[in-house]
């Protein structure tokens, strides 16, 4: 989660933001659009394990959008949280 938090920062400080952010449960992912309008998706695991990722899947299987652009988890991991502890909620609000 840390990497994935600090690529969000570093395409922050270039301007580049996502135009949406989900937590489909077993994953997140932060939507961008490239510079001729395609989508992109960076996509990041939420869970260590296959089987953990599968009971939240079973619990959550649509995701919940985001209306957090990253900042909010990044901030978090800032002030001493660890990266397993943003994992999987925090990007939902």
């Amino acid at each position: 989660m840390k990497e994935f938090l600090d690529n969000y920062v570093r395409l922050r400080d270039r301007g580049i933001r996502p135009f949406f952010c989900v937590n489909h449960g077993p994953t997140t992912s932060m939507y961008y659009r490239d510079p001729d309008g395609n989508r992109v998706e960076l996509q990041i695991d939420n869970f260590t394990t296959a089987e953990e990722g599968y009971r939240e899947a079973s619990r959550n299987c649509r995701g919940a959008p985001s209306h957090d652009d990253g900042g909010r988890p990044r901030r978090a991991m800032n002030s001493g949280k660890a990266a397993s502890a943003l994992a999987p909620r925090t990007l939902v609000v």
